[in-house]
């Protein structure tokens, strides 16, 4: 039997993945590309085989060059997979080839595609970005819709600052000078409640596929408050779990104490401690130490987004109160 690999194990292999892909880019497309740098789950040394994709995003020079660079990206990064067949990107990739599907999640998988979500590579081309204010020009219907309705843009471009790493090219971290505005706080966590619902939806017809869904807008939840209460900064989940209890259990209700006048119990009321630890199963099921029945899946779908209904009802009490 194969000795299942560490925790760290996998950290060091998807990037040395990321190293082996990003150096034959460069040398056969160099002179093609302006920049590539990559964030998300591998940045942040939480890469989940079967679970995580890498979000490497491209930025080139010309228009005319996209295609042909998407093309032989994606290929190379399907050819250098199957070096590194431990990452599991045909478990976890909406675009692979082998993975066994439902008519029903074989849906849900094209709209993972169509809104950038589980997919090898990001092309675009220079002046489609505005890094220094945050903004993509796209006419993505599904992207209008998250960056008008969910998610606010900035903030995601905050985020290639905040914990971006560049793989080649100049260092577009540094152009980029977002100040998120009171709408884009409240919005924040929109993505997430929205997901946790998708979730609890899709577990009644997919089950695993719901279940991933919930799992996602939880650990999206963490980065979303944090980045709410301008508190964000790259750290592991678990030292992101306790900010995020501190600053909406105790840190709250020291600030509410002082505005009515009252002494009051952080233990007790809509959000408890005991709410917390739904982000540490997320981090389990993620991992594969937790396994759920059906019906376990539905409850635990349906307690993440009320969980997600409330914490973001506390953030924007919290923040109202913090401008007082």
């Amino acid at each position: 039997m194969k000795q299942k690999l560490s925790k760290k194990q996998v950290q060091e292999l998807v990037w040395g993945f990321v190293y082996e892909f990003r150096d034959v880019v460069v040398s056969e497309l160099g002179k093609k590309i302006d920049f590539i740098i990559i964030y998300g789950s591998a940045v942040r040394r939480e890469f989940v085989p079967g679970k995580s994709d890498v979000d490497i995003v491209f930025q080139i020079f010309k228009e005319s060059d996209r295609k042909p660079v998407e093309k032989f990206a994606t290929e190379l990064f399907w050819k250098t997979a199957k070096k590194y067949p431990d990452l599991q990107f045909e478990e976890s990739l909406s675009v692979s080839k082998v993975k066994k599907r439902t008519p029903f999640t074989k849906f849900m998988e094209k709209l993972e595609q169509s809104s950038f979500l589980y997919v090898p590579v990001f092309v675009f081309t220079e002046g489609e970005i505005d890094w220094k204010n945050g903004e993509l020009h796209s006419d993505n219907p599904l992207i209008k819709l998250g960056q008008n309705l969910l998610i606010p843009q900035r903030s995601v471009f905050l985020r290639f600052k905040q914990e971006g790493e560049v793989l080649y090219g100049r260092d577009i971290r540094k152009s980029i000078d977002i100040k998120l505005t009171i709408m884009d706080r409240l919005r924040l966590g929109a993505a997430p409640q929205l997901l946790s619902l998708i979730g609890f939806l899709v577990s009644l017809l997919a089950p695993k596929k719901g279940l991933g869904y919930a799992v996602k807008s939880l650990l999206y939840q963490i980065d979303s408050l944090l980045t709410a209460l301008s508190e964000y900064q790259k750290m592991e989940h678990h030292k992101k779990i306790e900010e995020n209890e501190r600053i909406l259990l105790q840190e709250f209700t020291q600030r509410l104490e002082k505005l009515i006048k009252l002494r009051l119990d952080y233990r007790k009321g809509a959000l408890r401690p005991s709410d917390f630890r739904l982000f540490h199963r997320a981090i389990q099921i993620k991992w594969g130490e937790l396994k759920l029945t059906y019906f376990q899946i539905m409850w635990f779908c349906l307690k993440a987004n009320w969980f997600i209904v409330r914490s973001n009802v506390r953030a924007i009490i919290y923040l109202f109160i913090k401008s007082k």
